[in-house]
This record gives C-alpha cells, sequence and structure tokens, in this order.
C-alpha cells in the first residue's frame, strides 16, 4: 500500500525505530507496558509531527526485518524460535494498538477542545449582540478574552477613523494603583498610538503579540509596561473587513508566564467573533448621537421661532399701548401692560420648558428606568405636576436611538398638554411591553377636550400633530382620547427591539 514511510527525516526514523527496539527489549525482558517518550512533557503524538502511518509503517517493517535476524542470530529449537518469534509479533501488535488507541484519545480531546473554544466563541458573540452600548460591548469583550487565556486584566483601546489614536474605552477591574490612576486621569481621552509601543505593533501587524515578560522585553512592551510594572502582555486585533476596531490587551503584573498557541488562538479567535458587533455598536452610537444633535437642531428651531413671534406680539401690543399712552387711555394703558407681562412670562416659561427638554435629550442618554424616573422627578420639581412612573424596565430599555428621540419628545409634548390645558396636578406615565410593540401612555384626570372638535390651529396649539409625525417617523402609531371633564390619554406604539437605548 501506499506510505510515506522513508520520506521523514533521518533522525526522526531513527528515534521511532530505536522507540521499537526499546518495546521489544522490554517486552522480551518480561519488564510489563511501555511509555516510550519521543516527546517533551504535555505534547502529543500529533504535536510532536508523529504521523499514525509513519508509526504503524515502522511497526510492521521492523517486524518483517527482525523475523530473519533472529531465526540466523540464535540456536534455538523451533519451539523456542517460535515462541520468540511470537512475543515479537505480539510486541509490534502491542505498539501499534497503543500508537492508535493514543491517535484515538488525542483526536477525541482535540474534538473535545475545539468544541469548548467554538462554544466559549458563541457565548462571547451572543453576550456582546445583546446590547448595542459600545461601552457595554467592550467591556464584555474585554471579560471574556481575559477569561479565555485564564488571566485577570484586559484593557480595550479603541481606533478612531484614521486609526492613528485610541481611546481607552474598557478594562476589567482590579488592576494595581499605578494603573488605575493612569487610567482615571484621563478617561476617553485620545491616545496617540505611537505613544503606545505595544498596541502599535498590534496595529501594524494586524496579529497577536505576546511579550513574556515586559520588565525584561522592553523593546516590545515598551516603557510605559514596564513602568506600570506589567509582566506578561498578549495584544489581538478586533478586525472587521480588514479595518483594525480594537485592540485587545491581556496583562499580567504577578509573574511572567507564557500564552500557549492554543490560547493565543482563542483570544484571537473572540477578537474576530466580536469585532462586527463593536462595528454595529459603534456606528449606533453615532446614529444616536446624530439622532439628538437632529432633534436638538429641531429644538432650537422651535425656540427660534416661537420667541420671534412672542416678541412680534408683545411689539405690537406694545405700539398700542402706546398710542393708548398718548391720547391718555389709561385703562386700555393698564390693560394692555398687564398683556405685555402675561406674554413675556408666557415666552420665558416656554424657553425654559424649551431648555429643559434640550438638555433631557441628554440626560436621558445616559439610559434607564432611572434616568426616566429622575426626568419625572425634576419636572415635578420644575413645573409642579406629579408624574407617576409604571414601567416595565426592559421596555424602557428597548427604546433606543431616534425611536428614543422621538418617544421622549412625545412624552415632553403630552406633559406639557396636561400642565398647560389639563387643569390638574397629577398625571400617570405607562411604558410596558406588549408583545412586537412598547406601549406608551400620558394619562391624566383633568379637564379633557373633544379631539375630533379641534380645528387645524389649536390642533397646532395643542401639538397634535406634532406627536403624530413624529410617532410615523419611527414606523409608530398614536392615538389620543379624551372627553370633556374625564381627562386625557395619549397612547402611543413603538415597534420593540431589544437595543438599549437613549432611555
Amino acid at each position: 500500500h501506499d506510505t510515506t514511510y522513508g520520506q521523514r527525516p533521518v533522525e526522526e526514523i531513527s528515534t521511532y525505530n530505536q522507540v521499537g527496539l526499546d518495546i521489544v527489549k522490554q517486552h522480551l525482558l518480561g519488564t510489563g507496558l511501555f511509555s516510550p517518550e519521543w516527546s517533551r512533557p504535555g505534547q502529543t503524538l500529533a504535536q510532536a509531527g508523529v504521523q499514525i502511518e509513519e508509526a504503524t509503517e515502522a511497526a510492521w517493517l521492523f517486524q518483517d526485518i527482525i523475523h530473519p535476524f533472529v531465526s540466523r542470530s540464535f540456536s534455538l529449537r523451533h519451539a523456542e524460535l517460535q515462541d520468540a518469534l511470537t512475543k515479537i509479533d505480539g510486541c509490534v501488535r502491542e505498539f501499534v494498538m497503543h500508537v492508535l488507541k493514543n491517535y484515538a484519545l488525542e483526536t477525541r480531546r482535540e474534538v473535545e477542545r475545539q468544541q469548548q473554544r467554538t462554544e466559549l466563541v458563541l457565548e462571547m458573540t451572543r453576550q456582546v449582540s445583546r446590547t448595542l452600548e459600545l461601552e457595554d460591548v467592550l467591556r464584555r469583550v474585554a471579560v471574556g478574552i481575559a477569561t479565555s487565556v485564564g488571566a485577570h486584566h484586559c484593557i480595550i483601546y479603541l481606533l478612531n477613523e484614521e486609526g492613528n489614536s485610541g481611546t481607552l474605552w474598557a478594562t476589567t477591574t482590579g488592576f494595581p494603583a499605578p494603573v488605575i490612576e493612569r487610567i482615571e486621569s484621563s478617561p476617553r481621552a485620545p491616545i496617540l498610538l505611537s505613544e503606545t509601543h505595544f498596541a502599535m505593533a498590534v496595529l501594524e501587524k494586524k496579529q497577536p503579540v505576546v511579550c513574556h515578560d515586559a520588565q525584561v522585553d522592553a523593546g516590545v512592551a515598551g516603557t510605559a509596561g514596564r513602568a506600570w510594572g506589567t509582566r506578561a502582555m498578549l495584544g489581538v486585533p478586533c478586525i472587521f473587513r480588514d479595518r483594525v476596531l480594537a485592540v485587545a490587551i491581556v496583562v499580567t503584573f504577578d509573574e511572567p508566564r507564557e500564552f500557549d498557541d492554543e490560547q493565543v488562538a482563542l483570544a484571537q479567535g473572540i477578537a474576530n467573533a466580536v469585532a462586527p458587533a463593536i462595528e454595529n455598536a459603534r456606528l449606533y452610537g453615532q446614529v444616536e448621537q446624530m439622532a439628538a444633535l437632529e432633534e436638538r437642531t429641531q429644538l432650537a428651531r422651535e425656540i427660534h421661532d416661537e420667541l420671534a413671534q412672542t416678541l412680534g406680539a408683545i411689539k405690537f401690543r406694545a405700539s398700542l399701548t402706546t398710542d393708548f399712552l398718548d391720547s391718555g387711555r389709561w385703562t386700555e394703558v393698564r390693560q394692555g401692560m398687564m398683556a405685555v407681562r402675561d406674554m413675556a412670562d408666557a415666552a420665558y416659561t416656554q424657553v425654559r420648558e424649551e431648555i429643559f427638554n434640550l438638555r433631557s435629550i441628554t440626560s436621558l442618554g445616559a439610559g434607564g428606568f432611572q434616568a426616566l424616573q429622575a426626568y419625572l422627578d425634576n419636572y415635578q420639581s420644575q413645573y409642579g405636576l406629579d408624574v407617576r412612573l409604571e414601567a416595565d424596565e426592559e421596555a424602557v430599555a428597548a427604546l433606543g436611538g431616534n425611536t428614543g428621540v422621538q418617544v421622549i419628545r412625545i412624552i415632553q409634548e403630552a406633559l406639557n398638554n396636561v400642565r398647560k390645558h389639563g387643569q390638574t396636578s397629577q398625571a400617570r406615565l405607562r411604558i410596558q411591553r406588549q408583545g412586537s410593540e412598547v406601549l406608551v401612555e400620558i394619562e391624566d384626570r383633568g379637564q379633557g377636550f373633544q379631539p375630533a372638535g379641534v380645528p387645524g390651529e389649536e390642533n397646532q396649539h395643542f401639538g397634535l400633530q406634532f406627536m403624530h409625525e413624529r410617532a410615523a417617523k419611527v414606523g409608530g402609531t398614536l392615538v389620543v382620547e379624551s372627553r370633556p371633564g374625564q381627562g386625557t390619554k395619549v397612547a402611543l406604539q413603538v415597534p420593540y427591539t431589544h437595543k438599549g437605548g437613549i432611555l
């Protein structure tokens, strides 16, 4: 049959032959089972380069060669000769079975290790895919990569679009004091990669870089690594579409250590698997920023337009009051001055509320139930409207990006209507998930009105058209239910998507 026997280096063939001779010797001397040592401790047959066909072919060839040699070299009776040859044959079979058994065991173990690595990478992918908050994604990546190689510390540099600087975005916990001080002294501050020798090496090579002891090999680790007391370092790039998005650096501080090939491959496998999630979170963050900026611009425009209208009305009324003053019509002068004062007060309140809403879009961007509750508490202290919050935290967290911005503005407009027109000091805000949608309800028990009877100008006054347009922007629907004397309920439904967002 076909074989590669003899194509290996002479030194390897000689080693295998010597192993075979040792086995025969041990067996003939009755020393029992053999345990050939042809590799360094902990190394498998496959890692040592031993091919199964080489080992078994060598054994069978050895058998063919040894038979005539034994027959010629020993003056034995036929029965003794047959017994010796039988022992040799048994020894060769035992050797072959030993090799086959070890290869089967190693293969099974390797399959199990591959399965464990695959499961770990898949679990990491699932973990980072549960959120689109960039900081949360990077924190999970840092913990996952550190854990995969049996370390405790990992930092993530997020690169800018040009790839010439990075921002320290995520770390695991428990760093030594000098490192914590360095991290806390410049959170989110851009760091030129030319100043981070090790990260720059990873970026340039686009492959893992290992330093077993930074205190000895400063050429790889850089001066910062030595100054922080760093020992072992492992850097892996997070690459998406041939672009390095981030660099993860695993570090140890207690003693030097070696990261074996399997650990390095696993860390890089995780980095490759989570790179798309990092890119998605980064793009999502940009969309959120753009949506918030667009909304701030729109609010500023509305403030400008409303203020211009109010100032125009004040100017007109002041002009009339001046005419009344010239003609000595004091009653009309008094009424005119009171009207100007009321319009100025209304304008002041409106501008203050819009500025409050403008700032709230940014503050609510921190996210979550607590941020929303804090907003409502602040609203009560500002305007005296007590809003009871009934919310499913999962549903609140799902209102992200532009959807979250539009929902905030609808809530703000609805509360504004309650404060201005509801003639009540209490309202209720409910946010719940209902299947594939999130239901947002703002309800009060105030004086109410008849929605069907609201003319176009008053429709704008109540902000109804404004709210309908915002709901439509995010694929939602809005229904206003109200009757005179029975209060008002604004019901908004938007698609549910778990992203972790602006509320």
